[in-house]
């Protein structure tokens, strides 16, 4: 579990942190409605790619497994004939929509773009499925990474040289997708025979991932309605001004959640194959309390600290809003990651991921009407609200729900410990929040991650101080 932690740490932290830095430079590159376009087509690209595709890429990652290295040739074969068909069916919609009129005349050109980022970047994550239920994080990692940095270059440069806007970051993004996937495609896809295809491994794949999709998509629309509807009831600008603060509160408690996920999940799965229950429990056990280790301290600390962050990460026309919606969107990112890596384990591991659909499709038409009514009253903090309210209502329903499937191993002690080294940093963070600038943030970040460890090693959570002196102690043996 740490061996594939720390990897996953480097794979997704490091996009992390080019994220981080594609923030700051968008801010002061892009208009709030050149990064609204932008996060308007990523919105839709990502909603049909939820629509249409999770069922295939959450199949690859639960049955790839399970075949061996001859069968998996006729798997994969399938999986390509599955995903060529989800192209043809994508693109007549995108089609028919432009011969409705749905998309404005000066969108022409980005929704093409946006077309094409949906195909590269919906077979980009199959093959990132692979990797995770190959167990090869060191694979995924460098695929993942390679995308970021590649992101991020492309995009500069297509601004700098090309003079575009919300162009030139799907170009990047395209772009980014494409060029590891000509690495790995004679590698992973060797073999390939779309006369292999086979109809029984299509069904298990459809009838596993199909109640999925259907959850997966109104959690999108939990994610992504608010500033679709801002874009509609306020303009591209408020979105902008929405999304990009949402997206760097959003995905740095996100982030660090999926990375636990990474590792834990696919464990879990292998021991559960296997029959081991009580390693099942254990390692649950230890994913709900690496989750909150992380993602607590982290929600608390931007929240106290979001006032420098604001004025530090983001350009001028961007830090009111930035100071508004940091704080919400950290607590909201919380109780998201709860949910979806947590309570929705439930459902998966009981394979009663039908069940899962009520409680988010109740969180998705509530995020719905509740932006409908407060963005027009309210404006951010109507969006702000609404998501939050739906994220809380879906949690409890999931949680339940999931009881009546499967005992979710709940370790209260441990958990008790994370709460009390988070409060204690706050605590000590609170004198000196107020304080602004690079090097306050820098020493405030310093301060509040040493004594958060202080408070680890003191409550010993995960036996962080037991496993240390264990390791202590053989390293004097080896000397």
């Amino acid at each position: 579990m740490i061996g594939h932690f720390l990897t996953y740490f480097i794979a997704r932290g490091m996009p992390g942190v080019m994220n981080f830095l594609a923030i700051y430079l968008y801010s002061r590159l892009l208009t709030p409605e050149q990064y609204g376009k932008y996060a308007i087509i990523l919105a839709v690209a990502a909603l049909i790619n939820s629509l249409l595709l999770s069922w295939l890429r959450l199949g690859v990652l639960r049955y790839y497994p399970s075949y061996s290295e001859h069968e998996r040739k006729r798997f994969l074969s399938t999986v390509m004939v599955a995903f060529a068909a989800y192209s043809a069916v994508s693109g007549l919609l995108v089609f028919a929509a432009s011969l409705f009129g749905v998309f404005d005349s000066g969108y022409s050109t980005i929704w093409l773009l946006g077309l094409c980022l949906l195909w590269v970047s919906g077979f980009f994550e199959i093959n990132l499925e692979i990797f995770r239920a190959d167990l090869s994080p060191k694979s995924y990692g460098w695929f993942y990474v390679s995308k970021a940095v590649l992101t991020l270059t492309v995009s500069l440069a297509t601004i700098w040289f090309f003079h575009l806007g919300a162009e030139a970051l799907v170009v990047g993004s395209i772009a980014a997708s494409l060029i590891p996937l000509a690495v790995v495609m004679p590698k992973v896809w060797r073999g390939l025979d779309i006369r292999l295809f086979d109809w029984k491994m299509l069904r298990e794949l459809l009838t596993y991932g199909l109640p999925l999709t259907l959850t997966q998509t109104m959690a999108f629309i939990i994610d992504s309605s608010d500033r679709l509807l801002l874009g509609w009831l306020s303009g591209t600008a408020a979105a902008g001004l929405y999304a990009v603060t949402y997206d760097f509160a959003q995905q740095t408690i996100i982030l660090m959640m999926t990375i636990v996920n990474l590792a834990a999940y696919p464990l879990i799965i292998h021991a559960m194959e296997k029959g081991r229950m009580a390693e099942v429990k254990s390692r649950m056990e230890q994913n709900i309390v690496y989750l909150l280790a992380i993602a607590l301290p982290a929600a608390g600390g931007m929240t106290m600290l979001s006032g420098n962050l604001s004025g530090l990460f983001f350009g001028e026309a961007y830090r009111e809003a930035a100071s508004l919606v940091i704080p919400w969107i950290a607590i909201v990112s919380l109780v998201q990651g709860f949910k979806v890596f947590y309570l929705d384990l439930a459902f998966q591991l009981s394979k009663q991921t039908s069940k899962q659909i009520l409680s988010v499709f109740t969180g998705s038409l509530l995020n719905i009407v509740l932006n409908v009514w407060w963005i027009p009253v309210y404006g951010l903090k109507g969006a702000l609200a609404a998501t939050a309210a739906a994220y809380a209502v879906s949690s409890f329903m999931s949680w339940q729900l999931g009881k009546a499937h499967f005992s979710l191993p709940f370790p209260r002690k441990e958990v008790f410990k994370v709460v009390s080294s988070t409060g204690i940093m706050l605590a000590a963070l609170y004198p000196v929040h107020h304080i602004h600038g690079t090097a306050a943030f820098l020493l405030q970040v310093a301060f509040g991650a040493a004594v958060y460890a202080a408070s680890m090693w003191v409550f010993n959570i995960q036996g962080v101080r037991s496993a240390i002196t264990i390791d202590r102690l053989k390293l004097k043996v080896k000397g």
